[in-house]
């Protein structure tokens, strides 16, 4: 799914042109930062961002000697946690009423910030282990249609009796096939939220329920891990050349880069940043961006094409391993991943970020 971030559009990005610069590398091979990081899904969430984050995340803990490669960070976990910290914040200001409601929207470095002050949860706490699936699954899909019951409960003025009855049956249902137990408290907490609409709430009710102290990934080298490099339009670092760069370094890290989510979709010669213009650059819009669809995932290396030699990056999504990507070339040795060509990615993003090696 498509993701809401910020845009930053005041100045025009280079051109890749064929280049050194271009040299063939990936991080996803053996020795290389990203080998055992796994590919995420975000499903119906907006949080793609959050899932390049505990990508960014793993990928520096593995590269670093953690060797709990059975253990991933989860996206959607850190989604939550990051907004928590976020509307405490808010809280704390004394303006309770700018608290963000969802996960939709946000930058990998700060949500990177956050999980390197709180830790990460294990990705296993979102998956059943009788059906390999999302946890959350069937849970949010029926927290989605109990949303839309709160509405009808509420146009018809009836009694909270009906929600209680929905989170009781069908609620337990949902959460049952995903193989997670749900006691009274949880269920409690779930029916005061649906009935508030704030979907933040009952994210954070799941997270409580499911991510246990037991669960935490904590980074033993954390006050290790530089501060994020950024690179934005507006102040004109943004370019090709200092990706390149990046890409090329010793025990290299992925690379997240804030694009146009369509481009993936519509192939060559497609641009969407021209319609951005007029979008509104507060943090975490809720503009979904038609023209260009707002998303970010991450560069894990680069290569010539064999057969035109125009520079390509490869990209791994946050779609899940069997996204289709008709226009571009699907890579044959990770799943997950997709070439795209080097120019048309530049001419389509807005901002760059990465951990340094060291």
């Amino acid at each position: 799914m498509i993701c809401s971030l910020i845009f930053f559009l005041s100045s025009v990005l280079p051109t890749v042109h064929a280049s050194d610069a271009c040299s063939q590398t990936r991080m996803d091979g053996p020795g290389g930062s990203m080998e055992h990081v796994p590919v995420r899904d975000q499903g119906q969430f907006g949080n793609c961002y959050a899932h390049a984050a505990a990508q960014m995340y793993d990928a520096w803990r593995f590269s670093h000697g953690d060797q709990r490669f059975d253990h991933p960070s989860s996206g959607l976990m850190a989604a939550i946690s990051y907004v928590e910290s976020v509307n405490a914040e808010k809280v704390k200001a004394n303006h309770a009423e700018d608290q963000k409601k969802n996960i939709d929207g946000g930058y990998a470095c700060n949500v990177i910030n956050s999980m390197k002050t709180c830790g990460s949860c294990d990705e296993s706490v979102c998956i059943s282990k009788t059906e390999g699936r999302a946890q959350f699954t069937e849970f949010y899909k029926t927290m989605t249609d109990s949303m839309n019951l709160n509405d009808r409960v509420m146009s018809r003025r009836s009694s909270q009796s009906d929600v209680h009855h929905w989170v009781r049956s069908d609620v337990c249902a949902s959460l049952g096939k995903g193989g997670l137990q749900a006691n009274a408290q949880f269920l409690e907490r779930i029916e005061s939220t649906i009935l508030k609409g704030n979907t933040i709430e009952v994210l954070s009710a799941f997270k409580n329920q499911v991510c246990s102290a037991s669960n935490q990934i904590n980074l033993d080298r954390i006050d290790k891990i530089k501060p994020c490099t950024e690179g934005f339009r507006e102040n004109g670092t943004m370019t090709a050349t200092a990706i390149h760069g990046l890409l090329t370094k010793n025990n290299a890290q992925p690379v997240a880069v804030v694009f146009c989510g369509k481009l993936l979709k519509n192939g060559r010669g497609f641009r969407g940043l021209q319609y951005m213009q007029e979008e509104s650059k507060v943090i975490d819009s809720d503009s979904d961006g038609k023209n260009c669809g707002p998303h970010q995932a991450l560069i894990i290396g680069q290569r010539r094409n064999p057969m035109t030699y125009r520079c390509e990056f490869l990209i791994r999504n946050s779609w899940g391993t069997d996204a289709k990507y008709p226009k571009w070339e699907k890579d044959t040795e990770g799943v997950g991943n997709v070439w795209v060509d080097g120019h048309d990615l530049m001419e389509n993003t807005a901002n760059f970020s990465s951990l340094p090696p060291d």
